[in-house]
């Protein structure tokens, strides 16, 4: 039996001692296979970095070509406002000088029937006083010729008598 021992023994150890190759040899695969797949990991995160990078550089992009359109849009809008309120402008002050000339040429048209109606009404007044006047005097002389003529008579009653 000691002979089945040994050979159980060296069966033993040479079984333990394959596992043992087998099992290093596994480790070595293990982590060989380990290193092969943080490889590829390591590639296919540089590679998606790459096309990340990428495409938030061309939507970066784009976001830029979008704000210099809308900026390129809200400044052509401006200027077409502010086209439009110079015209306007323009327009109102246009008006203004208009009712500004009709305010003068209505306030000298106002002065020069005013200065017409004065010189009307002096020239009537002087006429009408004028008439008063004349009728006064005659009426002054008439009175006068009947005073004239009443003095005579009380002239010759008092000298006849």
């Amino acid at each position: 039996m000691k002979n089945v021992t040994e050979k159980l023994q060296v069966f033993e150890d040479e079984f333990f001692a394959d596992i043992k190759i087998r099992s290093e040899n596994m480790q070595k695969e293990l982590v060989k296979w380990q290193s092969g797949v943080e490889e590829r990991i390591d590639k296919i995160t540089v590679e998606k970095m790459g096309i990340r990078e990428d495409i938030e550089n061309k939507y970066i992009d784009d976001l830029k070509n979008q704000a210099a359109d809308l900026y390129e849009k809200a400044r052509s809008q401006f200027q077409k406002t502010e086209s439009n309120i110079s015209l306007l402008n323009s327009d109102v002050n246009e008006k203004i000088e208009i009712t500004e000339r009709n305010i003068k040429d209505l306030s000298e048209s106002v002065s020069r029937e005013i200065d017409d109606i004065k010189v009307t009404n002096t020239n009537k007044f002087n006429k009408e006083f004028a008439e008063y006047h004349t009728g006064l005097d005659e009426k002054l002389r008439q009175y006068e010729k009947d005073m004239d003529g009443r003095l005579n008579l009380f002239t010759e009653t008092i000298e006849s008598k």
